[in-house]
């Protein structure tokens, strides 16, 4: 019977390049192993794009056996090798590899090598960082960093701006995952807002082995508004089926409620009922406290903690009091903002704008429902239109462009309401006396949106908290860097900065006059010494601001980083750099209190342009 072939040691499916990458193989026959020209044949294949396109074998590797008779292959080097793109370059760099093993040997009495059973590993990604004594060779990236699948480490509390760009990694790519749950989407969490972003669904593809996404507020596609702090961590996350939102409208016979900052008003029951079955089963049965109740747009302030002093667009809502009655009551501390009913008008708007309630808020994708209208009569002029009666209530219509006979020219639609299909009719009237007319709805267009339920979330990494502090008097150097799983970490340097310029030249003594002519001149511009070579290069020291020790590990991978930039503008351009300090003492607060550290940078293009 011939031998069997087995892997008795792997790699971690999403494996750090400039680290060990091991193989280990044992054939079970010991007349194969008691020959002198026995070898373990490993054949390499390594590829990027999709994962099931691998292609030839790149490279056939062979290996004697140990005095264990194990083959030990360590492929780093080669896979290693391939991830040449730098980070800036491309934020997934990463690629596939996998191994087929067999054995091979010369029988005794012939001088040909046969080849034993064949074994295939499975698929693994590489990614261009390294492990750290004292990990275990194999450990997964779960292993590594209690933050995972965001592959950085730390700290748990970092220090911000609000100009601040940058964006952190994730792993999605972890079939030694020891958890019940995939991470699916990044939570931000702020005392304002809270959001999840989904991670994107990899189709196995190396561009998606990493997923990259906004950590800091500057970033256009940042998800929340914060007042000082917020969080982000990984999560699992699905849609609960429960409903968790209901829109309420106050009439304009009730304006009352909204004046003096009470903390109180009325709402539409009807409206109610449409969309959540009833009041009292909605707070009582659907949702879980707390319950909130938020301005249409998000982001209007129309209320106010007594408590905090601050002004929101949210409010928590008292519980149970006011279930069986039509009103809503605010949760003390919380009441009306008084800016938003000094005056009639403010508080028309007020009225008429419709309000969410929900609990504990997770976050909106979505956009305008767009409406395409045609007229039936011409007795318009410019303004705002409100449905009263036709096929129902709800629509708002603004008219800003009509002709000299009172055609439209253009309809904005404001608020569309609910319950219109196309070649319905609506009757409207405004904004002056006796302007009245038809709308025909002749096409409805609703984006896709995600309504606000609440996820079942389960946390699967270690939350970092991102603090806003006070700006220092000194320009504020952000620098990034390539940490040790391949992804950025950021820092600000926002004590003492300063840049220096450093020429550095070669000269020669060029021959002076004119000796090849009939008298011996020289030229007022002829000089003795002349350069030949002359550069400049340019470099920048920093200083940060008192850090706590748990900044130590981020200072260690910058020092060791291959990849360093200065983020200079708030346009997010960059400039490449070069650490030049080589030598750092790490302190503890315990010995040192206040720990405070300064490094040098070197410019990685110089002053010339010269490539």
């Amino acid at each position: 019977m011939p031998g069997i072939l087995s892997i008795t040691q792997s790699p971690a499916s999403s494996s750090l390049a400039q680290s060990p990458i091991i193989f280990s193989v044992i054939q079970n026959d010991n007349n194969m192993l008691l020959s002198s020209s026995f070898q373990y044949l490993a054949d390499l294949t390594y590829w990027t794009g999709s994962q099931a396109n691998s292609g030839s074998v790149d490279y056939t590797l062979a290996k004697f056996p140990n005095t264990s008779d194990y083959g030990i292959f360590d492929v780093s080097k080669i896979v290693n090798s391939t991830l040449t793109e730098r980070l800036e370059e491309n934020s997934s760099n990463a690629v596939w590899f996998k191994a087929e093993f067999y054995p091979q040997y010369i029988p005794i009495g012939t001088t040909a090598f046969v080849t034993g059973s064949r074994v295939s590993s499975r698929i693994y990604a590489a990614l261009d960082g390294y492990g750290l004594f004292p990990e275990n060779i194999t450990s997964s990236l779960q292993d590594k960093t209690t933050y995972y699948p965001i592959l950085t480490d730390g700290p748990v509390t970092q220090s911000i701006f609000d100009t601040d760009l940058g964006r952190f990694g994730a792993g999605t790519y972890d079939i030694d995952w020891s958890g019940n749950d995939d991470a699916t989407h990044i939570y931000y969490s702020s005392s304002l807002t809270s959001s999840i972003l989904p991670i994107i669904d990899t189709q196995y593809l190396s561009s998606e082995v990493i997923f990259d996404f906004p950590a800091f507020p500057a970033e256009s596609d940042f998800p929340i508004t914060y007042t000082d702090s917020y969080t982000i961590c990984a999560v699992s996350a699905s849609n609960s089926s429960s409903l968790l939102q209901t829109i309420i409208s106050a009439s304009w016979t009730e304006l009352d409620d909204f004046q003096g900052g009470t903390d109180e008003f009325d709402y539409d029951p009807a409206t109610l009922q449409q969309n959540a079955s009833n009041f009292e089963d909605f707070f009582n049965d659907e949702v879980s406290e707390p319950i909130y109740v938020w301005a249409a747009d998000e982001a209007t302030p129309l209320f106010y903690n007594t408590i905090t002093e601050e002004s929101s667009p949210w409010a928590e809502v008292n519980q149970p009091e006011f279930v069986n009655i039509p009103s809503i009551k605010l949760l003390s501390p919380w009441v009306v903002n008084n800016d938003y009913d000094d005056d009639l008008n403010q508080a028309m708007a007020l009225s008429t704008s419709n309000l969410y309630i929900q609990n504990s808020f997770i976050g909106i994708v979505g956009g305008v429902s767009t409406v395409s209208l045609q007229t039936i009569g011409n007795s318009y002029q410019n303004g705002i239109y409100n449905t009263t009666g036709g096929n129902g209530t709800g629509l708002t219509v603004s008219i800003t462009g009509t002709t000299a006979a009172g055609a439209i020219q253009s309809v904005v639609i404001q608020n569309i309401g609910s319950g219109y299909d196309v070649n319905d009719v609506v009757n409207v009237s405004g904004p002056g006396p006796g302007i009245t007319g038809q709308l025909k709805i002749t096409a409805v267009t609703v984006p896709q949106t995600t309504s606000k339920y609440t996820p079942d979330i389960t946390k699967l990494g270690q939350c970092i908290r991102f603090e806003e502090k006070c700006k220092e008097k000194y320009p504020n150097v952000r620098i990034k860097w390539k940490n040790r799983f391949g992804q950025y970490d950021f820092l600000n340097f926002d004590m003492v900065s300063k840049e220096a310029f450093a020429t550095t030249r070669k000269t020669y003594q060029p021959q002076v006059g004119s000796w090849n002519s009939s008298t011996l001149e020289y030229n007022q511009w002829e000089s003795s010494i002349q350069n030949y070579v002359s550069d400049s290069t340019q470099t920048i020291s920093v200083n940060s601001d008192w850090l706590s020790e748990d900044y130590n590990e981020l200072l260690k991978q910058l020092v060791s980083s291959d990849e360093i930039y200065w983020i200079y503008n708030d346009a997010g351009d960059i400039r490449p750099l070069a650490i030049t300090t080589s030598n750092i003492r790490f302190k503890t607060g315990v010995v040192d209190k206040l720990i405070q550290y300064s490094f040098d940078f070197k410019f990685g293009q110089n002053y010339k342009l010269i490539l």
